[in-house]
């Protein structure tokens, strides 16, 4: 909640919201459907999501999560997921085993003494920087996300993995938009 949230209007069914001012954070799009609402992508931070999706209840004026599109594995587009278990989580077939690698056993214990490592860091750096500079602020956001993401990482967080997969592509026809999925390659 230290974290300003944002968002943009795109048109009237399409928002982007995200947290902060200085760090690069997810943007998260959410579409307002016909047959609800689609989000693609999640953060790194579970309060940051439930922020956001609030707002988008909020924005939207409804709350039907249809579903969410993570487009790729890595942790700071799927942390999130589990804050929108209620909608059917869709990705390309090798995101479960991404995600695995992250967010479960020995992958998790590397990923919360990852972002010790930056905590340490971060706060060091950010004592050197000059208040008002861009530095001061990135690390400032920096170690504002460090620390809560080392807290949800610890309590409460369960990886919440895809359901539906596709290979090369896939279409979701949401009534009033089809939203065509493609797999081009490499991670990003």
């Amino acid at each position: 909640d230290e974290l300003p949230l944002h968002t943009k209007r795109m048109s009237d069914r399409v928002l982007i919201a995200w947290v902060g001012d200085a760090m690069q954070t997810i943007d998260v799009v959410a579409l307002s459907t016909a047959r609800g609402i689609v989000i693609i992508e999640t953060n790194l931070s579970r309060s940051a999501d439930v922020r956001i999706r609030r707002e988008i209840e909020k924005e939207f004026a409804r709350k039907d999560f249809k579903y969410l599109i993570n487009t790729h594995f890595h942790h700071d587009h799927t942390c999130g997921n589990q804050v929108y278990a209620d909608a059917t989580i869709v990705a390309h077939k090798s995101v479960p085993e991404g995600m695995k690698g992250e967010l479960t056993g020995e992958g998790l214990v590397k990923q919360i003494e990852k972002f010790k490592g930056l905590l340490t860091d971060w706060e060091e750096r950010q004592k050197k920087a000059a208040p008002d500079s861009r530095d001061y602020h990135f690390f400032r956001e920096g170690v504002i996300l460090a620390k809560t993401t080392l807290v949800e990482l610890q309590d409460g967080f369960v990886p919440t993995f895809p359901s539906v997969l596709f290979d090369k592509s896939m279409i979701l026809d949401m009534g009033d938009m089809t939203l065509e999925l493609y797999a081009v390659g490499g991670t990003h």
